[in-house]
């Protein structure tokens, strides 16, 4: 699920914001000036934990109250938000207040931004209080109010919670736009520190599209960011969602030491909701290993804590999981009573992904308690469920894969924009120049000064040109095997300097000879440059790609072990297969086959690596094609 945690920007340390109290502890009403309580309310603003107030928050909200310029209503609605979501206390009492500081500010029509903030307090206590689908509906509103407002921060944080919820509810693709904008609104803003707490919600995203290798990226970004700030709230929720990761690729053991140290961090702070989270995480763990005591355990602690703070999140997932447990440990009928319930309720919230392994086990106990029709009625739905789960991913994957092309090609466009954009500019300063100029010798002067120049630029993109065209492949615009040697054996020289691991990969289209001759070589090459093009969107900002061959690719991964090599070209291969080539033909469908290999200790250039590269891809494409192998 969405995490608890609503991360809004990195936590600045307790210290530095003690500091910032101490120097204005005795205010006065000339003191009390704009710049100074905006100091004090982002100080304060980085602290900010959902549904809980410490004793320096407090502290600090006394003093904002002292620094509120008087008649001052958008900082008056600043202090209020602050308010509003460090509430301490039952999560069904701060969304009630929430909401009728939201319905308040509406109906009065108090400023723009007030409506704003009520609404982003609301919305972000609302799954504290309900286990439905999160409001996308009124998260768009919430979106279209920023916008309308124009301040960089409220509308980096709309669309913050916006990505959140599209995200719980399936739409990834959408979800990874709305937070990417987010962080580049805080960056073009100056907010840094706003972006970078951004990763972890990134980081969620890409491990809910299936993203391991980014996901991985971001999460670990985020846990160190938060843990370097002593941010607890956030450290916990990246300790959760790597834990999830984890559990997502089957690496239980590792899944476990996550969610033991994200208890580990709730109980410290005595933060009873977030330790049930992680109880209900570890409880998982133990089912899915069959080890029903110590599940049984986490799972009465789990439901103990949840009472205490009133959170009825995950009611659902709790009485899935004491399903579960009844029906591993010989109680079928009572274990079939609480996966109903659990089934029902995400049946209604429109919840897939927990529906799915709720009806497998719902059905191992029908066919335990000898009802084969229901439990046949069950792995009937379960097929249905999982086949919309699957086609849903390939839909996301493949609206990523058109947005990447996309992307690229605005990108190139506005490459060639700005070239024209420059040469416009260049004649411009030539032709003011030239007015200056006075007297027919000065003019013809210039005109032959101008001509020269004119001359001598020309001769330097020529050669420039010249130079590029020795190491380009001119059809699909990445190096060619002259350029990508080249490139390689300096990454490589590197890489042995640095002591860092590098692999090579290499891809070739399936079937591509058939693509020709059935299609034409005109289909074939622009299969060709959509395919250079999806995979070079699809690898690093680092890594080196080039064409070797007629439908052969050679990329260079650099600063990569064998097992993130297989990550990235997995990804290359599943965004081939996703991306659209209905244009061409109706029936074309276009996959790849690729061989990796690691860069061994004394290999001083790419020919023996390349060997074994290639070795690897025939044994894919003897395997079936569309897939890879790898050796080491």
């Amino acid at each position: 699920m969405w995490p608890k945690v609503i991360p809004l920007t990195r936590l600045l340390a307790s210290l530095l914001l003690a500091s910032l109290l101490l120097a204005a502890a005795v205010p006065t009403a000339a003191q009390a000036t704009a710049a100074t309580f905006d100091a004090l309310w982002h100080t304060t603003s980085l602290r900010d934990q959902l549904g809980s107030r410490d004793a320096v928050q407090s502290l600090a909200l006394a003093q904002l109250r002292k620094e509120l310029p008087e008649g001052d209503a958008h900082r008056r609605a600043m202090l209020r938000y602050l308010e509003c979501t460090s509430q301490p206390g039952d999560p069904a009492e701060a969304y009630a207040f929430a909401a009728r500081w939201a319905k308040t500010a509406s109906e009065t029509g108090h400023e723009l931004s007030e409506r704003v903030m009520a609404n982003l307090c609301r919305l972000q206590f609302y799954e504290f209080t309900s286990t439905d689908t999160p409001l996308v509906p009124e998260a768009d509103q919430l979106v279209a109010l920023a916008t309308e407002l124009g301040d960089p921060l409220w509308l980096g944080r709309a669309l913050e919670y916006r990505g959140g919820t599209q995200s719980v509810a399936g739409a990834h693709v959408h979800a990874l736009q709305d937070l990417l904008r987010a962080s580049q609104i805080y960056t073009d803003a100056g907010l840094t520190d706003y972006a970078d707490n951004n990763l972890l919600a990134l980081g969620i995203a890409y491990r809910r599209m299936d993203d391991p290798v980014n996901a991985t990226l971001f999460l670990q970004r985020a846990l160190a960011n938060a843990q370097s700030l002593e941010a607890w709230q956030s450290v916990l929720a990246a300790q959760l969602q790597l834990g999830y990761l984890h559990e997502d690729q089957g690496r239980l053991t590792a899944a476990e030491v996550q969610f033991r140290e994200a208890l580990r961090t709730a109980n410290d702070h005595r933060e009873r909701s977030f330790s049930a989270t992680a109880e209900l995480a570890l409880a998982h763990v133990h089912l899915l290993r069959r080890e029903f005591g110590p599940a049984r355990v986490l799972l009465d602690q789990a439901e103990q804590h949840q009472r205490e703070a009133g959170d009825v999140s995950e009611r659902l997932t709790l009485a899935f999981y004491r399903g579960a447990m009844m029906v591993g440990v010989g109680q079928p009928e009572a274990g079939v009573r609480l996966l109903s319930r659990a089934i029902d309720g995400w049946s209604q919230s429109d919840q897939p992904r927990y529906l799915a392994e709720a009806l497998a086990d719902r059905a191992q106990a029908y066919e335990t308690l000898g009802r084969t029709d229901a439990a046949l009625r069950d792995y009937k739905r379960l097929l249905e469920v999982r086949e919309r789960l699957h086609a849903n991913m390939l839909n996301q994957q493949g609206l990523w894969a058109r947005e990447q092309f996309a992307n690229s090609e605005r990108q190139a466009e506005n490459v060639r924009l700005q070239a024209a954009q420059q040469a416009q500019a260049a004649q411009l300063t030539a032709a003011q120049q030239a007015r200056r100029w006075q007297g027919v010798a000065l003019l013809a002067s210039g005109l032959l000064l101008a001509a020269l120049g004119t001359l001598l630029w020309r001769q330097y993109l020529l050669s420039r040109q010249l130079r590029a065209l020795t190491v380009t492949d001119p059809l699909t615009r990445v190096l060619n095997r002259r350029g990508i040697e080249i490139q390689a054996t300096q990454s490589l020289a590197q890489a042995r300097r640095n002591h860092a691991p590098t692999c090579v990969l290499i891809f070739d289209i399936d079937h591509f000879k058939r693509v020709n001759d059935e299609q034409g070589h005109a289909t074939g090459d622009v299969v060709l440059t959509r395919v250079a093009a999806v995979a070079r969107a699809a690898l690093r900002p680092y890594d080196l790609i080039g064409r070797v061959g007629g439908e052969e690719f050679l990329v260079v991964l650099p600063g990569t072990d064998l097992a993130t090599g297989r990550l990235v070209a997995e990804r290359v291969r599943q965004q081939v297969q996703a991306s659209p080539w209905d244009d061409l033909h109706p029936d074309l469908r276009i996959t790849l086959s690729w061989g990796l290999t690691g860069v061994r200790d004394g290999e001083q250039d790419l020919a023996t690596p390349l060997r074994r590269a290639d070795v690897a891809l025939y044994q894919a494409k003897h395997a079936g094609r569309n897939c890879g192998e790898s050796v080491v």
